[in-house]
C-alpha cells in the first residue's frame, strides 16, 4: 500500500496550481473492478498522470461507458470514478478532482441499479424475469416492495456498455403492467 499512497499523494500534487511547471505525464491505463472472473488487464479507465492506481465505480450513481466520468482521489481508497452528472460529485473536493476517461472495455462487465414500478400482480414479477433473461442480463442483487396494486422493484444488473442497458430499460418498459423502468 505504500506504493499506493504515494501515487494518491503525486496525483493530488499534480492538480495542485503549480503543476503548470511539472511536465505533463502520459495517461496510463488502468483496470477497473468487473466481474470476479475479469481478468485485470481488461477494461478500464484511464487517469491522466499515475500509474497503476486503483479505480473504484462510484457506488452512488455506477457509471457505465461511455457515459462521460470524472474522478475523485479519495482516502485510501484509490480513484472512486462517477457519472459526470452525478449529484455527489459538486459536493467533492475541486482540488481532488483527477481527470479520467474510459479505455478499453471490452469484455468488461459493469454493474448498474435500476428501478421499476408495476402493477401488483405476481405475473409482472415473472414477466420482468423473463425479459431480462431473453437478454441474457445477469442479476446481481434484488429488492421488491410489493403492495395489493403496486410492486417497487430495485435491481442491480450486469451490462457490458449504455447500449445494453438502453435495451434492456426499453424492453422492460414493454412489459405489460411495467408503469416505469429507469436508472436509479
Amino acid at each position: 500500500t505504500r506504493g499506493t499512497a504515494r501515487q494518491l499523494q503525486e496525483a493530488v500534487r499534480a492538480l495542485s496550481p503549480r503543476a503548470d511547471t511539472q511536465p505533463a505525464q502520459e495517461t496510463i491505463p488502468l483496470a477497473i473492478p468487473g466481474r470476479a472472473d475479469v481478468s485485470a488487464g481488461r477494461g478500464g479507465i484511464l487517469v491522466v498522470g499515475v500509474d497503476r492506481l486503483l479505480t473504484v465505480p462510484a457506488r452512488c450513481c455506477k457509471p457505465v461507458p461511455p457515459e462521460p466520468i470524472v474522478g475523485f482521489v479519495t482516502r485510501g481508497r484509490g480513484v472512486s470514478v462517477h457519472r459526470a452528472g452525478c449529484a455527489n460529485v459538486i459536493r467533492l473536493d475541486p482540488a481532488r478532482m483527477v481527470p479520467v476517461q474510459w479505455g478499453d472495455a471490452a469484455g468488461s462487465t459493469f454493474a448498474v441499479d435500476i428501478e421499476i414500478e408495476a402493477a401488483g400482480n405476481g405475473s409482472v414479477t415473472r414477466d420482468i424475469s423473463e425479459a431480462l433473461s431473453r437478454e441474457k442480463i445477469r442479476v446481481l442483487a434484488t429488492r421488491l416492495a410489493s403492495k395489493e396494486t403496486a410492486t417497487r422493484m430495485r435491481i442491480t444488473l450486469e451490462v457490458c456498455d449504455l447500449g445494453q442497458l438502453r435495451r434492456v430499460l426499453h424492453q422492460l418498459r414493454d412489459v405489460p403492467g411495467v408503469a416505469r423502468a429507469g436508472r436509479r
